[in-house]
């Protein structure tokens, strides 16, 4: 499990997330947000999906995990997490990222 640091952004659609694991030993992951058909980028972290503090659920709203390229939707009514386990989303809309927000690439329908 990593911690994210810090998260620096150098496009619309690229950013590198630096982490750090459990034993304390340094992480970095480029994250390049790729084009999905049928779904518009909006951003990365929880500012794309609004102006309030933290997360915006709307069943609108869809999140997409950095590792595995799973999309969940961010419905408040439904548990989702990604096939590799590090993305999730509880029916609180309580979201849970094992490699920090600003990993997390946001996208709405097309």
């Amino acid at each position: 499990m990593s911690r994210a640091l810090s998260s620096v952004r150098f496009h619309d659609r690229f950013r590198l997330v630096l982490g750090r694991l459990s034993d304390g030993t340094l992480t970095a992951m480029s994250t390049t947000a790729p084009d999905v058909d049928g779904y518009q980028f909006l951003g990365f972290g929880p500012r794309a999906t609004g102006d309030a503090p933290g997360w915006t659920v709307h069943p609108g709203l869809f999140i997409r995990c950095a590792r595995c390229g799973d999309l969940l939707r961010l419905d408040p009514t439904c548990d989702a997490t990604c096939g590799c386990g590090r993305l999730a989303i509880d029916s609180g809309g309580r979201l849970g990222a094992t490699d920090g927000d600003g990993s997390i690439a946001v996208y709405s329908r097309g």
